[in-house]
């Protein structure tokens, strides 16, 4: 299927997160665990992972961006809108600080600075993979990102993506209650989250050493590290090649 490769040009139009909010009943505070957030940012936004987006690349003129792009301090608006309690300053602080909306989809053949490409779905349409409590989503939200520059998608990127974007987003929920369990320190977990992350590129940017160190397995040290810091990435790789035949 024919997709619109991710640059600069694109933008997630709309998007509907659930998030903690408290509402004032009164002077009462009244929390909703699961309130209706609205997000909508253009892919020039400022907060974002910069490795991710190739400077030594354009498409239509715009900065081509890889799988896993990744917008932090995503602006969020609690809707329908309903009177705040004092309390909810303190949460839609933490709730924008936490924030995240993530390029999952990816032609695992086609790079671009030396990283798979991040595409569209369909054409010029496609979704991210944003923040949501109690679990990341990828349904909630639509991205159009209008280019002349295309690829072709084949059924095992699909799959591989949408299997790697969903065992990220267990992971991250797996994450997320551990850390509620070990610390009430809102700012601690959303820290330790963003560099959860950004553990994939961290690795990559270490320079890798060649060793005869085997695991059980006959895999070497690298692909061990490689598998613990970035599974999501190596079931996506995985599946596609299974999927067209590549194994």
């Amino acid at each position: 299927m024919s997709v619109n490769f991710y640059n600069e040009a694109g933008a997630l139009i709309i998007g509907v997160d659930l998030h903690k909010y408290i509402i004032d009943a009164r002077g009462v505070p009244v929390p909703f665990p699961l309130y209706p957030h609205l997000v909508s940012f253009s892919f020039h936004w400022p907060a974002f992972f910069t490795p991710k987006k190739v400077m030594t690349v354009t498409t239509d003129a715009h900065h081509a961006l890889q799988g896993g792009m990744d917008y932090y301090l995503v602006l969020h608006a609690p809707f329908p809108i309903l009177p705040a309690h004092a309390l909810e300053a303190g949460v839609i602080m933490m709730v924008i600080a936490s924030a995240g909306s993530k390029a999952w989809m990816v032609v695992h053949k086609v790079t671009v600075g030396g990283d798979k490409a991040a595409t569209c779905l369909k054409s010029c349409a496609s979704t991210n993979q944003d923040c949501c409590d109690p679990i990341d989503m990828h349904t909630n939200n639509l991205v159009l990102n209008f280019n002349s520059v295309k690829t072709e998608a084949t059924l095992g990127d699909y799959l591989g993506s949408y299997l790697g974007t969903c065992l990220d987003a267990v992971i991250n929920f797996g994450l997320g209650n551990e850390l509620d369990k070990k610390t009430d320190n809102n700012v601690y977990k959303a820290l330790l989250k963003h560099v959860w992350r950004r553990l994939p590129d961290i690795n990559k940017a270490i320079p890798k050493v060649d060793n005869e160190v085997k695991d059980l397995k006959g895999e070497s040290d690298d692909s061990v590290i490689d598998w613990a810091v970035d599974a999501p990435g190596k079931v996506s790789e995985m599946i596609q090649k299974w999927v067209d035949g590549e194994s």
